[in-house]
């Protein structure tokens, strides 16, 4: 997807980063999530290049919202958005978490988060309360040790694993905000609730 047909702008081009590794690996993640959950809205935390949310915008063909706190991302998102022909669609907005107005009452059902340990750690909080039950969220960034807390800390706060990638010794996690009592993922890589009663119990709490 992103990675055949997204082009940057040239002051986003250089060496090849640690993030723009775990980016890629997100965009991969993305690819396969797509195949089998179709989002209704997509928040991209940390967004850098904007290049996740160009991806999912071009992908779904309905608007994403991406936001960063570090106002030159928010100036290259929005002119990579441009470039690739997306700008109606991928609104980026300066923001750190949910912080702004604007993105507390904001309930996508798939986020994005390609960021460091602790920020991630700290954003568990806010993912449950602004991802409704059954959506997704792709963090990475993370090495294999990173993951593991990372991992156990989203459980205590209602999410479950649904996918681990792992690749150039970076780790890429595919979480799903639903309670391990009410889900679990078979060993075909579906998501399964338990039982069809359960269906009733899964509100946004």
């Amino acid at each position: 997807m992103c990675r055949a047909v997204c082009s940057l702008s040239r002051s986003t081009q250089g060496r090849r980063s640690a993030r723009r590794i775990t980016q890629a690996h997100e965009a991969a993640a993305l690819d396969d999530l797509l195949k089998r959950f179709r989002p209704r809205s997509v928040l991209d935390i940390g967004t850098g290049t904007g290049i996740l949310a160009i991806a999912a915008a071009k992908a779904l063909k309905h608007p994403s919202l991406a936001s960063d706190n570090d106002p030159l991302a928010v100036t290259i998102a929005r002119d990579n958005a441009r470039k690739n022909r997306v700008a109606p669609l991928v609104r980026v907005v300066k923001a750190t978490g949910f912080a702004p107005e604007g993105l507390r009452q904001t309930i996508p059902d798939l986020v994005l988060a390609n960021l460091l340990e602790r920020s991630l750690y700290e954003l568990a909080p806010m993912l449950a309360r602004h991802i409704p039950p059954l959506g997704r969220a792709i963090l990475s960034g993370l090495t294999h040790t990173q993951a593991r807390s990372i991992e156990a800390r989203f459980a205590a706060h209602g999410f479950i694993l649904e996918k681990r990638i792992v690749l150039d010794g970076w780790t890429t996690l595919v979480i799903v905000r639903c309670k391990a009592k009410l889900c679990a993922i078979d060993r075909g890589g579906a998501l399964r609730l338990h039982t069809p009663a359960h269906v009733s119990n899964i509100r946004r709490s």
